[in-house]
């Protein structure tokens, strides 16, 4: 395979994350603790997928499913 871009998550993912750069492979690390940092995730894949709003109204319905 030569994926064009591989997302992963940062949790405990450091030695294929290393091994993905190491090979030259566009990789973006996305955090998710909490979910503040799975909403920003969700924005920025979209950001570099080409779909930003699809993202923006994926964490804004998501925003008010957890608000309610």
């Amino acid at each position: 395979m030569k994926p064009d871009l591989v997302i992963v998550s940062d949790l405990g993912q450091n030695p294929t994350i290393s091994r993905l750069k190491d090979l030259g492979i566009p990789t973006v690390v996305l955090p998710s603790r909490n979910m503040h940092e799975v909403f920003e995730s969700i924005k920025r894949t979209g950001v570099v997928t080409g779909r930003e709003k699809m993202a923006k109204a994926t964490v804004a319905e998501m925003q008010k499913q957890v608000n309610e």
